[in-house]
């Protein structure tokens, strides 16, 4: 009751989901709770996956009041904003009245009561309000409801006193804006390294808008940062050394602590790679302007390896280093124009491994140096693949022609595969290739120009009189197929009887004549069966890449397709198809290992030989041709799981982007008890857990996805506000460990 006179109801009863050990919060199917991020009203709150999922299960809550007296009662639930939360849920009510369905839009700004109307309700607890987890996308949240009387307290006058009956309280409300107090502090940083490398610490504080100054002190003493959220430490002698950060709030202090295993310096590996010795300028390994990768490694303390390109006036070239998956590389590259001269430019970013110089010399040789940037990181697996390339001047020719396949009307996953598709198109139409230049069948579900629905009569229409006058010897014909396939099939239209076979595809491709390079990109299951004797498109000088095995699944991803994700990521990038190809069996190595990737550029039906990879080296898409060569993507540095409660992690990854990051988040795959079938259909992915921004460019959520025992692969991925995607990273962590300790880490020192 408010004492300015305001009216306050006679009768206030809120149940909150932590009450689920009574009869009054009852709930059945499967929930799950709490992950981070949600701002719930008291403890806790569970949250379900939708039934639409292909694991969902039926779920549903019950919230029963025991009603002192028969009234009308204001119904309210609960409501904040969370990236999980669907677009659409309803509450059910169960009055004096009969039974009311209410959807509710939970996509609010603010958390707060969202009324479900006002209904009559009789004294007992024969009335109740449910919520089911059967609505159309992604997750529902189950919190808090609350009931309000419409009688009053009292008349409404000021009151210079208040008598109490039996069950009544006195609420005080502060009016003052919601503030959020600390809650808890998470320490993360490498869980070992070794002597005379500096190592970053940082605290994140729960929650990450805490709204009153947080003080930090780490013990022992830092080598920088004291005081601050953010730390390095650095140590001269092997050892376990146990670092502690205590958070203090206006309210509440917070300690958490990590023990770090510092190791010495390892012996240099035996050899180093096949450029050296490579150390000096005027050893310097030549490399070509070819887009051939030569891998190379750190193989010493402090090892620098030095490469000389010819370069011809005024042409533009990419000078690229790449580090591959479970790589402790960390590249920085400085380019010279003499061996005695300063450097003319570096590519010391902070937020990637990789490294990258782009120049347009006046002419001559030009030398670059690259080296680790941190010194005391080597051996025979910091590794990383370095090549060059020139760019070209002029606008290309050729065409694209792009299909996106379909398996049934009802396909949960067709916007995935519309999705690649046009992901494809825009990288077309943004580097070179005008409408013209493109012939697209889909549904006309995109956002691009679709010429017309997927069929036999239409793609053969496309490959052998569409693209006659838009292809030739400088022209080359790019065929990119998503979707679905069989055992020698690609279906274009299940539903209609409409798929294609290999062979089919490689005879309209040969009626362009054989001057014509042509190259077939294939992401669906089996689709390796588009270079496996006998029905096959391979041919020599055309380029085939598959998906995955001729007997072997194919994975979606969360808005795309998992191989093709990383593919259109590499191509965004002005990479080759080899390196572009190369690049989408890294993801896939990471994603889902049993999907491996085959290329076939010689004809002969054997994947993924180096004369496939030289021949792939030369191939170039259809009238793709200007590059954008300063888009870099996001760069996950490193991750940590750490255990939570028996079925509980908290998972977190460090992400760095060059503009602004757009989302990160992690997948969590159970324990394999038996082999996938391939089947014919994609394979969706796992549900994706957001992770949110805390500080350091770290990003967590709890995850309480780990009831089984086995062993789990959690894989994280992160997309920049430009929608390019990074190498995603996965650990694996066995459920049953007993300790706050990281169980798995991935760090790249240094960044």
């Amino acid at each position: 009751y408010r004492l300015d006179g305001t009216q306050a109801p006679r009768v206030q009863i809120i149940i909150d989901d932590s009450a689920e050990s009574t009869d009054v919060f009852t709930k059945t199917g499967v929930w799950d709770g709490p992950p981070a991020g949600y701002e719930d009203w008291g403890t806790t709150y569970h949250y379900a996956l939708t039934t639409i999922d292909p694991d969902g299960v039926k779920s549903s809550v019950t919230w029963r009041p025991e009603v002192p007296q028969a009234d009308h009662y204001s119904v309210y639930a609960w409501i904040a904003p969370h990236d999980l939360l669907s677009d659409t849920i309803t509450y059910t009510v169960q009055h004096a009245g009969g039974v009311t369905p209410v959807a509710v839009n939970p996509t609010v700004s603010e958390p707060d009561w969202v009324s479900l109307g006002t209904y009559l309700l009789e004294a007992g607890a024969g009335h109740c309000v449910t919520l089911t987890n059967e609505t159309r996308s992604t997750w529902v949240i189950a919190d808090a409801v609350k009931f309000e009387s419409m009688s009053p307290y009292n008349d409404g006058r000021p009151a210079t006193h208040v008598d109490l009956e039996g069950q009544d309280g006195i609420i005080l409300l502060n009016e003052s804006p919601r503030r959020a107090h600390l809650a808890g502090v998470t320490l993360l940083g490498p869980p070992g390294g070794y002597t005379g490398t500096a190592y970053a610490y940082t605290a994140v504080i729960t929650p990450t808008n805490v709204t009153s100054t947080v003080t930090y002190a780490w013990t022992p003493p830092p080598a920088t940062g004291q005081g601050t959220a953010v730390t390095s430490y650095l140590w001269g002698t092997p050892g376990s050394y146990t670092v502690t950060v205590s958070a203090v709030g206006e309210f509440a202090a917070f300690i958490d602590s990590r023990v770090v295993s510092i190791q010495a310096l390892p012996a240099p590996a035996a050899s180093g790679d096949e450029y050296e010795d490579d150390g000096l300028c005027a050893q310097a390994a030549v490399i070509h302007a070819d887009e051939r990768s030569q891998v190379h490694t750190f193989h010493t303390y402090g090892d620098v390896d030095w490469v000389s390109v010819a370069a011809t006036p005024g042409i533009t070239y990419v000078v690229r280093a790449r580090v591959p998956p479970d790589s402790a590389a960390d590249v920085v590259m400085e380019a010279f124009e003499a061996c005695s001269g300063s450097p003319t430019a570096s590519s010391l970013y902070t937020f990637t491994s990789d490294a990258r110089v782009v120049l347009t010399p006046t002419g001559g040789s030009y030398y670059f140096a690259l080296r680790n940037l941190t010194p005391a990181v080597y051996g025979s697996q910091v590794v990383y693949h370095l090549s060059v390339r020139s760019l070209p001047d002029q606008p290309a020719s050729g065409a694209l022609v792009l299909v996106a396949g379909q398996y049934a009307d009802d396909d949960a996953l067709q916007p995935n595969v519309q999705h690649v598709t046009d992901g494809l198109y825009q990288l077309g139409r943004s580097n070179g290739c005008t409408a013209d230049q493109i012939y697209y069948l889909g549904q006309g579900e995109g956002a691009m120009s679709v010429n017309d629905k997927p069929s036999r009569k239409a793609l053969q229409y496309a490959l052998t009189e569409w693209a006659v006058d838009r292809v030739g010897p400088a022209g080359p014909l790019t065929l990119y197929l998503a979707g679905h396939a069989g055992d020698d099939r690609f279906y274009l239209d299940r539903n209609s009887g409409e798929w294609v076979s290999p062979s089919e595809v490689g005879a309209w491709l040969g009626q362009l004549g054989q001057d014509v390079a042509a190259q077939i990109i294939v992401d669906a299951p089996r689709s390796a069966g588009f270079i496996d004797p006998p029905d096959t498109a391979v041919q020599e000088h055309r380029v085939v890449i598959a998906s995955t095995g001729s007997v072997s699944a194919a994975y979606a991803s969360r808005q795309g397709l998992a191989f093709s994700d990383a593919l259109l990521t590499a191509l965004r990038q002005g990479m080759s198809l080899d390196m572009s190809f190369e690049e989408g069996a890294w993801a896939l190595r990471q994603t889902h290992p049993e999907q491996a990737p085959s290329l076939d550029a010689n004809g002969n039906g054997l994947s993924n030989e180096v004369e496939d990879v030289e021949r792939a080296t030369e191939a170039r898409l259809g009238c793709v041709g200007g590059w954008d060569p300063s888009r870099w993507p996001p760069h996950i540095a490193q991750v940590q799981v750490l255990e939570w409660d028996a079925n509980s992690r908290q998972l977190w990854a460090q992400v760095w982007d060059d503009s602004g990051i757009d989302r990160v988040w992690a997948v969590v795959h159970p324990p394999l008890r038996q082999p996938l079938d391939p089947g014919e259909q994609l394979i969706p992915e796992p549900r994706a857990i957001a992770l949110q921004p805390g500080h350091g460019g770290w990003y967590g959520a709890l995850s309480s996805q780990f009831s089984e025992g086995g062993a789990y692969r959690v894989v994280f991925y992160a997309q920049d506000d430009q929608g390019l995607l990074a190498r995603p990273v996965a650990v694996v962590v066995q459920a049953g460990e007993r300790s706050r300790l990281p169980l798995i880490l991935k760090s790249f020192a240094g960044r």
